[in-house]
């Protein structure tokens, strides 16, 4: 019997699964693009003295007492302030107008702000995001605004830079979590390795030929960076210098990305 196929480190045929006939290009990137940091402002609404002032931030209690006499709703707001940011490690605290301050979390992380008296009351000003799992095979674009060390899955709008093609590291198809059963995936704050020229099997919505135009989808109903052989309902652009290799089955096919130089905060 003659061995006529072996690949020792990639699955063929799944979406991210990386072709590595040369020549090709890959690049690491961090998957937290869309990382928000939490804010919520807390109000010292009322004063009262000798009175103790608790919250609770992510479960960890801080308090102040107020003075006898001679204090203010301001006083207690700067008491407020600094017990904040001398008892916790990664949320600080600053003193807004009036008598308010803010309270702002980590990137990324939850931020929950319980008040344990009446004589304060608060708002959620920014509401804490974490940026999501990254599947295989789907494009990976960045925005003007982004670190040049992060990529993200989709834009607000046309404004933005196809990057390139989240691919299996040989992670992620081999070690739990990742190979689970709803995909392979990048999690949040992994590196992920991006094919930014070169072949690699990638999602595809509808039917796609190797005469297909070559669309990706950034935003809009559908599979976000899912990529197509024609323009669909939703958002989408086309990319000039890849083509399909192969014609589209259950939802993935072989895409070749060629080697032009992209400019920053433009589309391809």
């Amino acid at each position: 019997m003659v061995q006529t196929f072996f690949n020792s480190r990639f699955a063929p045929g799944f979406p991210g699964a990386p072709c590595d006939q040369a020549p090709f290009y890959d690049r690491s990137y961090n998957n937290n693009a869309l990382d928000i940091a939490g804010v919520n402002t807390v109000t010292v609404a009322t004063y009262a003295a000798s009175t103790v002032y608790p919250l609770t931030i992510n479960g960890l209690s801080v308090s102040i007492e107020t003075s006898a006499s001679g204090g203010t709703t301001v006083t207690a707001r700067n008491q407020l302030v600094a017990a904040i940011n001398e008892s916790f490690a990664g949320v600080y605290a600053a003193a807004g107008s009036g008598s308010t301050f803010t309270i702002t979390g980590q990137t990324g992380e939850p931020l929950t702000v319980v008040l344990g008296t009446g004589n304060l009351t608060q708002v959620v000003t920014t509401a804490a995001v974490a940026t999501g799992d990254i599947p295989l095979g789907l494009a990976l674009v960045q925005l003007a605004t982004d670190d040049q060390n992060v990529l993200r899955l989709g834009a607000p709008n046309a404004s933005h830079r196809f990057v390139g093609v989240a691919i299996d590291d040989g992670s992620r198809t081999q070690l739990y979590p990742y190979n689970s059963p709803n995909g392979y995936v990048y999690r949040r704050n992994d590196k992920m390795l991006v094919r930014e020229a070169g072949t690699a099997w990638v999602a595809v919505e509808g039917t796609v030929t190797p005469f297909s135009k070559v669309f990706y989808r950034y935003s809009g109903t559908g599979i976000l960076g899912a990529f197509l052989g024609a323009t669909a309902s939703g958002a989408d652009v086309e990319i000039m210098n890849a083509r399909f290799l192969t014609d589209s089955e259950n939802g993935i096919a072989q895409l070749l990305l060629g080697y032009s130089n992209y400019a920053p905060g433009t589309n391809v």
